[in-house]
């Protein structure tokens, strides 16, 4: 009986084992696909796009999506931030696998103004 209980222990430790194994891959590579996204976007005139969502090229399942994060402090220093998470496949908002805040400069009425308008 000793015997059985401690094989039992040993199966259930192990499978938390692989679960957490698991859960710690899913996180690196939506640190690397956010690191990925974060190089393309400040290369590209658009930049970060704002209140945005989509598929991440190249990696078949996975998604990203951005919103407008409300910061007083940020505010007052003319700046914003924007929050950028990363979702593997099978995971549904809002949860999240990865996820990143930019402290970025403040755009001018009409930058805001031309992305209000789209």
């Amino acid at each position: 009986m000793l015997l059985g209980t401690l094989l039992t222990a040993v199966l259930v430790a192990d499978v938390d084992l692989r679960e957490q194994r698991l859960k710690a891959d899913e996180r690196i590579a939506a640190c690397a696909i956010a690191d990925d996204l974060l190089a393309t976007w400040t290369e590209s005139a658009e930049g970060i796009p704002r209140e945005a969502a989509g598929d991440v090229t190249d990696h078949a399942g996975w998604r990203w999506r951005t919103t407008d994060v409300a910061d007083a402090g940020a505010f007052s220093k003319d700046a914003r931030i924007v929050r950028i998470e990363i979702l593997a496949p099978g995971v549904r908002a809002p949860g999240y696998s990865a996820r990143v805040e930019v402290l970025l400069p403040r755009e001018s009425d009409a930058t805001t103004a031309r992305h209000d308008a789209d």
